[in-house]
């Protein structure tokens, strides 16, 4: 939570004119290459390498984990000292430097001796990078919420999300259009990705440090009241959303399989891998576009339930298309498997929309149900949580070597469809008013008076 100081923001437009073009394409950069640094991409490679199972887990595991425990360890570092240019131009520093040897072993990878040590080499990178960006992030909507004239920066945020949804689907095409080849090749694929990630990260840096200073400046830490664990456990409302997102998350298990899982049943090619990364791209961005609109109209417990539901279907059509291809009702009309995988790689756009709602209907849910004084904490408390669930991957990794990936996704599908059903134990923190029957009658009677 970033609060601004007038005085610094007022300083800051003065000083620099053109900052809020800056914020937004500095945002913009950094969605265009996290699409090419897709940690569903990441694993995909590590599969194609040879990677152990705990291995394909690893990148989503590290992703989950970086921007979790970054909220809990960005409030740790404001007791400590403010927030500073230093700390920003660290990260971005370190974010340039992990993307840029990411892209080294894309395109001179024929000097690593093998492609374990490769595979090795791609998730220590990867891991800096996820990192750093996840600290990061304050600095970047620090600088955004700078930028604006007035202390207020909705409107700014709102066209921040347009703006990084779009470069998100542009890196996706970017993704589509490089893996056409059939078979994984570093050289012209893979390292043309990671090629252009580094040089938007870079980019982004740069944009972020013309910025940074003022910015980060205005951003002061929010005041810590006592006994805020105590009180937020003691809020049933934040019990409850704790267990829905502990046991709703458990559902992520298998998402590091589920394009290997479609690798190994349809047999499609890296081509429809990066469609179906594209698809969840897509899928997020429209989630960006309606439903906070959505969460304002109808409450966040909604959202949440829509989210849930979306990712139980989505992991349904995943288990159960491959399936439905090797049947005579689909044989007997279907010459080839390019319809299932069409549908396979729709079926993500399900899991970007109920990624992004989670996010979304969360933090507006602790929003309503939590003192103000309190939220900070609740918010803590729901990361903590979830860079819990941010393991579930390995678990999924270990549930493979002890059965397979089809028994998996089952058991990430009960799980999710258990998630659905928890979120009737939420409270709705915005209910709608109900009427008597036969009310609108006493509406009438005035006006016939009248």
């Amino acid at each position: 939570m970033v609060i601004l100081s007038p005085r610094f923001v007022r300083s800051f437009r003065r000083t620099t004119p053109s900052a809020p073009v800056l914020a937004l394409t500095n945002s913009a950069l950094l969605a265009f290459a996290d699409i090419l640094f897709n940690p569903f991409l990441i694993a995909v490679v590590i599969y194609f390498l040879g990677g152990e199972t705990w291995k394909i887990a690893l990148p989503l595991t590290m992703s989950g984990l970086a921007w979790s425990l970054s909220v809990p360890l960005r409030s740790l570092l404001a007791r400590i000292a403010p927030p500073g240019r230093y700390l920003a131009t660290a990260t971005g520093v370190i974010r340039t430097g992990a993307a840029a040897y990411i892209a080294w072993l894309g395109y001179f990878a024929k000097d690593i001796p093998s492609p374990i040590r490769l595979a090795d080499l791609l998730l220590i990178c990867f891991g800096v990078y996820v990192a750093a960006s996840a600290l990061n992030l304050a600095t970047t909507r620090g600088l955004i919420a700078a930028s604006n004239p007035g202390v207020s920066a909705l409107p700014l945020f709102r066209l921040q999300r347009i703006v990084t949804g779009l470069c998100a689907v542009a890196g996706a095409i970017v993704a589509l259009y490089a893996l056409r080849s059939p078979e994984l090749i570093f050289y012209k694929n893979i390292g043309v990705i990671f090629l252009l990630g580094a040089v938007a990260t870079a980019a982004a840096t740069w944009f972020q440090f013309m910025t940074t200073v003022a910015a980060t400046r205005a951003a002061i830490p929010v005041a810590q009241s006592r006994g805020g664990v105590v009180r937020a456990l003691g809020n049933p409302a934040i019990r409850r959303l704790l267990g829905f997102r502990f046991l709703n998350g458990l559902s992520t298990l298998t998402d590091p399989f589920l394009l290997i899982y479609g690798f190994q049943q349809l047999n499609f090619s890296l081509f429809y891998a990066a469609a179906a990364i594209a698809t969840y791209a897509g899928g997020q961005t429209v989630a960006s576009l309606l439903l906070p609109a959505w969460v304002h109209r109808h409450g966040p417990r909604s959202n949440l339930l829509t989210a849930s539901l979306l990712r139980f279907l989505g992991i349904t059509l995943i288990l159960t298309v491959p399936v439905f291809a090797e049947t005579s009702l689909y044989t007997d009309r279907f010459d080839t498997s390019w319809q299932a995988t069409l549908v396979f790689t729709g079926a993500f756009a399900f899991l970007g929309i109920s990624a992004f709602a989670q996010a979304t209907g969360g933090q507006r849910y602790i929003a309503d149900v939590v003192s103000p004084a309190d939220r900070n904490t609740s918010t803590v408390l729901t990361n903590l949580v979830l860079a819990i669930i941010a393991c579930a991957p390995l678990l999924g990794a270990f549930l493979i070597e002890q059965y397979d990936v089809k028994t998996t996704i089952t058991i990430a599908l009960v799980l999710s469809f258990a998630g659905f059903a928890a979120n009737g134990l939420l409270f709705d923190p915005s209910p709608k008013p109900v009427r008597r029957h036969g009310a609108w009658r006493h509406r009438r009677e005035p006006r016939r008076a009248a």
